[in-house]
């Protein structure tokens, strides 16, 4: 079956007549009648009895005429859609990324674009927890999130697309003993109170954050579960301990704390932050921003 064989059949129904339907699609009446001996051998029912004087669908025919027009109809109506949202004309988008995260260096550049370029297309974004934004994606609240990539094993049925590079840090409290140490070196975190986020939270950030300080000889740590990124900040700043985190956060450019960059060995598994959608997300605008994003990228 294909779309010709359909638009034949179709164009037969409307004349009852294959000699006509040939004439409005310029071929011979041979042809139309062939073809749609083929839908008719691959449906496994007859759509029309044949006369002398025309044709008279069959019962079978006339719901498969239905059926095909509905089809077109709903093809036909995508198609509009996809041109008004090319033109910038119609749509909604919904973006949810993770809490602390520097947005001016990461989420917003390519959002700022995509909606210079399409003004008329509304654009919702929003930060939340890992937990939050993983739980709004499966709902189909958020079309896409920018996480990172340690959350990836955590969704089913999905697309990403890798974006930025970070690389892993701890941070603790300006006031914090170790924050005006000068030589500072991962040693100095042996014994050391981390924050970490509950499983619930984050279970393979959890599971990655221990590996990476076990890789670097950080020993002898006391772990204590915060149950959101906001917890974990507190705790942070108020001296119950440091925390493993990335370059993505906003807290290199906060002077309430001191970050110290852990080396890029080889073998540590790379953090990336990536953008994340279901396959199953039949909004028009994802694809779109994707593209966008991609070029973003690219410069």
């Amino acid at each position: 079956m294909n779309s010709q064989q359909i638009e034949y059949f179709l164009s037969a129904v409307k004349h009852l007549n294959f000699t006509m339907a040939a004439e409005e699609h310029s071929t011979s009446q041979p042809t139309i009648s062939r073809q749609i001996a083929l839908l008719e051998e691959e449906l496994g029912f007859e759509l029309f009895r044949r006369f002398k004087s025309g044709l008279r669908l069959t019962a079978g025919g006339a719901i498969m005429a239905q059926e095909f027009k509905k089809s077109n109809q709903i093809i036909s109506d995508a198609i509009t859609r996809v041109e008004l949202i090319s033109d910038g004309l119609d749509g909604e988008l919904s973006i949810g990324y993770f809490t602390a995260v520097n947005t001016d260096r990461f989420i917003y550049p390519p959002t700022f674009a995509f909606m210079s370029q399409y003004p008329s297309i509304r654009v919702a974004i929003e930060s939340m927890s890992f937990s939050g934004i993983r739980s709004r994606l499966d709902t189909g609240e958020f079309d896409i999130i920018f996480t990172l990539n340690t959350e990836l094993p955590s969704f089913n049925d999905i697309d990403h697309l890798d974006c930025y590079d970070v690389s892993a840090i701890i941070a603790m409290s300006s006031t914090h003993h170790l924050a005006k140490k000068e030589g500072l070196c991962e040693k100095d975190f042996c014994g050391q109170t981390f924050l970490l986020p509950t499983t619930e939270e984050s279970q393979y950030l959890n599971e990655d954050a221990l590996k990476t300080l076990s890789k670097i000889g950080i020993t002898g740590v006391t772990l204590r579960h915060m149950n959101s990124v906001e917890s974990m900040l507190i705790g942070i700043r108020s001296g119950v301990g440091v925390s493993l985190l990335d370059s993505s956060s906003d807290l290199l450019f906060d002077s309430r704390y001191r970050c110290f960059r852990l080396p890029p060995e080889q073998e540590f598994k790379a953090v990336v932050i990536c953008a994340i959608w279901k396959k199953n997300n039949i909004n028009p605008i994802v694809p779109i921003y994707i593209e966008m994003l991609k070029e973003n990228l690219e410069l």
